[in-house]
């Protein structure tokens, strides 16, 4: 995983580019949220100076981050606006699931420009990074000017952070990829500077900038896929712990008497009814909420689930609970009726609880985040 804090530059395909200081970050989030902008209402959001904003917008002007547009109006006339040059540097997002690949495109105001995604029956890292070259080259075409204006590469993978890098411990269908440096892999395969995040992290960061977290903050992200998982945002950037792996939802869930609440189990379940769904991918494609074995589904892992939201709730009090990863919107609105927290009343009141909400990111959502961590890690926010 790439530390900004140790990078005062970086490499964008064998030239050297500098990356924003704390002051030019705080001024390109602005924009990234609210469009375009004069230089004076970038001061009074940001609490600099008008010298400063000057400043700040001269350097990254001159790099290329942001440019002059027309009139804005202010006040009783209109003034010299500033927007973020999309073109500037895009970035890829790559979601390495347990039976497909996604692969998204970033442009530098945050706007995906391209979205494939494939199922690999097998997901050997030879026929995957074989498919993720294919779909990268899909998503490039048309809408890259200048390869040399990719920045960089972010990866989302099933599994947890072993404490050594970049490697993973990912369930048993990522087999080969267990335990690879993949930082290393993926840089040498295609030759940008790599990201490496597990798949709720990602997801998380998705929601963080481009859904809900416009409105919450903090929040608690459970991620939905084969597995079971999630994110932890705190103040717009993902708390991650000692080894990455914060947000971990399943570890709450205790080994025996309780389903865990991934989209496997409903897979199987479907599988057992005589509905033959291959891969989660497939099911979710395909998703129809009046499957009886939905309603099955549901029964088995709301205990588990209640727990999970239960736990989130009550260690970190965060602003709200969002389901998402691959979750379809109709399934996590059901879940959502039938969670309930382990809050006892107490001279009549009960612990506050935090609302649980479907994400606004739902397609792709980890690789929309892998996306965005190379410009989240160097440009946007603190």
């Amino acid at each position: 995983m790439t530390d900004a804090r140790l990078l005062p530059k970086t490499f964008q395909r064998g030239r050297v580019v500098e990356v924003a200081n704390a002051s030019e970050r705080a001024v390109l989030e602005i924009l990234r949220q609210s469009g375009p902008m004069t230089r004076s209402e970038i001061a009074r959001r940001s609490g600099l100076s008008a010298m400063s904003i000057s400043r700040i917008s001269e350097a990254l002007e001159a790099r290329s981050f942001v440019r002059t547009v027309g009139k804005i109006a202010e006040g009783r006339g209109a003034n010299e606006g500033l927007e973020i040059n999309a073109d500037a540097a895009f970035c890829i997002g790559v979601s390495i699931r347990t039976d497909s690949v996604a692969v998204a495109l970033m442009d530098f105001a945050g706007v995906v420009r391209g979205l494939r995604s494939e199922i690999v029956p097998e997901m050997q890292k030879s026929i995957t990074l074989e498919r993720i070259g294919d779909l990268m080259e899909a998503v490039i075409r048309n809408e890259v000017p200048d390869k040399d204006r990719l920045f960089g590469l972010g990866v989302a993978i099933s599994g947890f952070f072993v404490g050594d890098g970049s490697k993973v411990n990912p369930p048993d269908l990522l087999e080969d990829w267990a335990l690879t440096d993949i930082e290393s892999l993926l840089a040498q395969r295609f030759e940008l500077p790599v990201w490496v995040d597990n798949d709720g992290n990602a997801a998380a960061l998705a929601e963080a900038m481009f859904g809900l977290g416009k409105v919450y903050p903090s929040f608690a992200y459970m991620y939905f896929s084969t597995g079971f998982g999630g994110g932890i945002v705190q103040n717009g950037s993902i708390w991650r712990g000692r080894n990455g792996n914060a947000g971990e939802f399943a570890g709450t869930i205790p080994l025996e008497g309780f389903v865990h609440p991934n989209l496997e189990n409903l897979r199987r379940l479907l599988e057992a009814e005589g509905t033959e769904i291959p891969t989660v991918a497939e099911m979710v494609a395909g998703f129809d909420p009046t499957w009886p074995a939905v309603e099955i589904w549901l029964d088995q892992v709301t205990p588990a689930l209640n727990i999970a939201a239960s736990a989130a709730s009550a260690v970190l009090d965060p602003d709200a609970i969002i389901l998402g990863g691959i979750l379809p919107k109709s399934l996590g609105e059901r879940m959502i009726e039938r969670i309930k927290f382990s809050s006892g009343p107490r001279r009549g009141l009960i612990r506050p609880v935090p609302p649980v909400l479907c994400a606004e990111v739902m397609q792709d959502a980890a690789a929309i985040g892998a996306a965005a961590a190379p410009l989240k890690a160097h440009f946007f926010g603190s």
